[in-house]
């Protein structure tokens, strides 16, 4: 079976769906048909991480440190609208950060969450476009295919309990650190 069948084959992905299979049956379907160059791109492109030898895995590792950097930097003009102390983020020079920066204009971290996944699905349509069965089509599935893997496995109830340990770590954490100086201060 060549890799031009495997992409030809792979089941649409559509953002917001239901993964159609994990990234472990994704992988068994392409045992065979990567040499040891393309396995490592495949893993480096999962990672968002640039030295691979096909050139997406660059651009996209490129994307992926300009959507991280926009979303740090977005993060910092939140707080400084807020009032804190921050220091003031450089423009953006990539075209991927401005349309993170618009997505934080959203109101709630929900939707930012789901623009920018949306920002990264665009992306990958953009960059594998009349680029029918290359090598960077799987890349771009790949990363598709974890985008939504992690909405999938979202769960508001495990996420709510986790939301209030939290809270509960961070009520104790205050009195711990008190009896931890108390200690101290009494040896």
């Amino acid at each position: 079976m060549s890799l031009y069948y495997v992409v030809a084959s792979l089941p649409h992905l559509a953002f917001g769906e239901q993964p159609p299979f994990p990234e472990e049956r994704f992988r068994f379907l392409l045992r065979g048909l990567l040499d040891e160059a393309q396995e490592r791109d495949l893993d480096l492109v999962r990672a968002g991480l640039p030295g691979g030898d096909d050139p997406f895995v660059e651009e996209w590792a490129e994307t992926a440190a300009a959507i991280a950097g926009a979303q740090a930097a977005a993060r910092m003009a939140r707080r400084c609208r807020r009032g804190e102390d921050c220091l003031q983020p450089a423009p953006p020079a990539h075209p991927a950060a401005r349309r993170v920066q618009a997505a934080f204009e959203l109101h709630t971290p929900l939707e930012t969450e789901l623009a920018v996944d949306r920002i990264r699905w665009s992306l990958l349509d953009e960059m594998t476009l009349n680029r029918h069965f290359e090598f960077r089509q799987v890349l771009a599935y790949a990363v598709r295919l974890a985008i939504l893997e992690r909405w999938a496995a979202l769960d508001e109830e495990a996420g709510r309990a986790r939301l209030l340990a939290l809270g509960e770590e961070a009520a104790a954490a205050p009195l711990a650190d008190l009896n931890a100086r108390s200690a101290r201060a009494e040896a």
